[in-house]
């Protein structure tokens, strides 16, 4: 279940790769792996979303806006 409330199936090929959910459009990961004795684990992982930085090229993490931090302050109107 997502955080969203939305159920999401995870067929058998979907598993370590990127999926979206049907609900809100999170991306997620679904991490499954077995140890030695073939019990099966499984993980969910949210990646961050990095994104490049339309005023000085650098990467961030993404949030609202195509700017970083440093860039959103050194445009942003007013003090």
């Amino acid at each position: 279940m997502c955080r969203c409330r939305s159920l999401n199936a995870i067929w058998e090929d979907e598993y370590n790769q990127s999926k979206e959910c049907e609900g809100c459009g999170l991306n997620y990961i679904v991490n499954r792996t077995y140890d030695r004795n073939a019990i099966e684990e499984i993980e969910y992982i949210i990646p961050k979303a990095i994104k490049t930085c339309d005023g000085c090229g650098h990467e961030f993490e993404y949030m609202i806006e195509n700017l970083c931090t440093d860039c959103e302050n050194k445009y942003s109107y007013g003090e």
